[in-house]
């Protein structure tokens, strides 16, 4: 399996089945590069299984990583250990930019928004080549959702995203369309893609 330059990661041949054996994807043949792009489809097709596999949170020989993705989860874990990794890696400045107040680090725990920002500001403070985000906009108020897609419009770096947040769908123009009949890759506005 070969790789371009501007691969940074390639899918070949993947098949994936549930626990309980129901076929997910049958020879799925994906190349991601630098472009921002939203897997869609409706529920329980396997997006968040193919967001940790590309991510590889999952190791499949299929997939050649030529890069080291920072993925984002829908389910971020214990909010003490993101109190603490935002310890770790912000100050003040850096909270007030995403509607955070400084003395959240002050705090033992946060709520579930609060949460998602602290992740989502360690994702762009580590400026990752790929950014593997599994829904987003969860927990998020509207200033949040406005915040992420600011910071999202001016990223010129690899993007992968599970969404259902229309406003942040339609900023852009790469999918990656899920359903139990197939996969495809469409480009176009989201408006295309309804």
């Amino acid at each position: 399996m070969s790789l371009s330059p501007t691969t940074l990661v390639k899918v070949e041949n993947l098949d994936v089945c549930t626990r309980s054996g129901r076929q997910l994807f049958r020879d799925l043949n994906v190349e991601i590069s630098h472009d921002q792009v939203a897997m869609i489809g409706r529920n329980g097709v396997g997006k968040t299984t193919l967001l940790k596999i590309l991510a590889g949170e999952v190791e499949r020989s299929e997939v050649v990583l030529n890069t080291a993705p920072y993925f984002v989860p829908q389910d971020l874990g214990t909010k003490s250990g993101t109190i603490r990794l935002a310890r770790e890696l912000f100050y003040g400045p850096e909270l007030t930019d995403a509607g955070l107040s400084s003395n959240l680090l002050l705090q033992d725990a946060c709520s579930p928004g609060e949460q998602r920002k602290l992740q989502l500001l360690a994702a762009r403070k580590a400026q990752p080549e790929l950014l593997i985000l599994d829904e987003p906009t969860s927990d998020l108020d509207e200033h949040g959702i406005d915040w992420l897609r600011s910071w999202l419009s001016g990223r010129s770096r690899g993007l992968l995203l599970v969404s259902h947040n229309r406003m942040l769908l339609r900023q852009l123009q790469h999918f990656f369309v899920i359903a139990e009949s197939g996969c495809r890759y469409q480009t176009g506005g989201f408006k295309d893609v309804e």
